[in-house]
């Protein structure tokens, strides 16, 4: 372990620490509060190359996307204000520059960064947290932050590179440290979204999404909502084959007035993903001309079902390492029963599944009495017992990687199928 450097700066200062701990601890023992996982937002994004370029890649999680000045705009400063989903106590910051472009030497990188915590607004409150030099071509650089205080946004003053002229490049940025009390109520998702991808209409009950967006028939497959992220799968209409899909990762405005999401096709989930952005239009969602709302949810999933496809619903949540039924999984597990009211002949095989987090002797068991809870739920509301086969899988069939917040949300699920 190398020795701790004091890097002072108008009073403040933050520690470097060694990463290699930290990099070979198991994943999910630490929450990184600045990451679209947690429900943290960009409130304000410095100026930018292009979208490809954008602060948004900063909380993705992935060390190989990130943010960059327009060309020649390399003097300062440059701030990015995010909020997390509740106030927290920060103990610590990490930042990624090993995939900066240019030259060998990383002139492009973020150099010296100043850190700001505020609990009164993402304008204005803010108290000087930290003072750091970052390293050119280096991920995992962590700093702890030497008097933490607590806040509901954390601001990031970039003030220099490493000698470019062109451009300032920042990837990942994580902050590390404790949740305090409840999140912020979040107001309804439901409402019409001019997006990227056309208009999309969702509706929320409970914790359970479903909708629709015109772009080519788009379809939202059994979303999930927790707190201020949805999980979906979303489809699209392929003229008679297969339906394109893949998952989808959405961050709502504390207001619910907007949304920043990432799509991937469902094999790329290991790769960078692509941006889907909206901003409401309006409360009511409306229709699309191929799903007339959250009524048909039972038919879609039937549909689904009957082309031999498995359903990933997300709309099914548990309290925290525990295989108690949230009171919101209701509509997710309603629509279940009735699609099996409504086809009396199936049997149907219920899959639990977790994330790597915990042993695998530990997460086996888990998933074994949650799939066997949606059971019981499903028999109490009138399934005949002998229709339904729960089986418990743990972390064996992931959907995404582990090493993320994102990707250990996506493996927290229920999956549905036909026997």
């Amino acid at each position: 372990m190398r020795p701790f450097l004091v890097i002072f700066a108008v009073g403040v200062f933050a520690f470097p620490i060694d990463t290699a701990s930290a990099d070979s601890a198991p994943a999910g023992l630490e929450a990184n509060l600045a990451s679209y996982a947690s429900g943290a937002w960009i409130a304000k994004r410095p100026r930018e190359f292009d979208e490809s370029w954008s602060a948004y890649w900063l909380l993705d999680e992935r060390s190989d996307s990130g943010w960059a000045t327009p060309k020649g705009l390399v003097a300062g400063p440059h701030e990015v204000v995010i909020e997390f989903a509740q106030k927290s106590l920060i103990r610590s910051v990490e930042f990624d520059t090993a995939s900066v472009d240019g030259d060998s030497q990383g002139s492009r990188a973020a150099a010296d960064i100043t850190v700001d915590i505020s609990d009164e607004s993402a304008e204005g409150g803010f108290r000087s947290v930290a003072a750091v030099r970052l390293e050119p071509r280096k991920d995992r650089q962590r700093f702890a932050i030497a008097s933490p205080i607590a806040g509901r946004w954390i601001r990031l003053t970039v003030k220099s590179n490493h000698g470019s002229t062109e451009y300032i490049e920042l990837f990942e940025f994580r902050a590390f440290g404790e949740a305090l009390g409840q999140p912020a109520p979040v107001p309804s998702f439901t409402g019409a979204y001019r997006t990227n991808f056309s208009t999309f209409r969702m509706v929320q009950q409970g914790s359970t999404l479903t909708g629709c967006y015109e772009y080519k028939h788009g379809l939202v497959e059994n979303g999930g909502i927790e707190g201020r992220v949805a999980r979906f799968t979303w489809a699209q209409d392929s003229s008679g084959g297969p339906l394109p899909r893949g998952p989808a990762f959405f961050v709502f405005s504390p207001d619910a007035k907007q949304f920043i999401g990432l799509w991937w096709y469902e094999t790329l989930t290991n790769k960078r993903g692509e941006i889907w952005r909206g901003t409401r239009t309006g409360d009511k969602p409306g229709a699309c001309a191929h799903w007339r709302g959250p009524a048909g949810a039972s038919k879609q999933l039937a549909a689904q079902l009957g082309r031999g496809e498995k359903a990933r619903i997300y709309g099914i949540r548990f309290d925290l390492d525990s295989d108690t039924l949230r009171d919101d999984s209701t509509p997710a597990l309603d629509s279940i029963a009735k699609l099996a009211r409504e086809n009396p002949s199936w049997r149907f095989v219920i899959e639990g599944h977790t994330d790597a987090t915990g042993t695998p002797e530990h997460n086996q068991a888990l998933s074994e009495r949650r799939a066997a809870a949606v059971k019981a739920w499903l028999v109490k509301a009138g399934i005949v017992a002998a229709r339904l086969d729960p089986v418990g899988f743990g972390a064996t069939k992931p959907v995404a990687g582990n090493d993320t917040g994102m990707g250990r949300a996506q493996n927290r699920r229920v999956e549905l199928a036909r026997r």
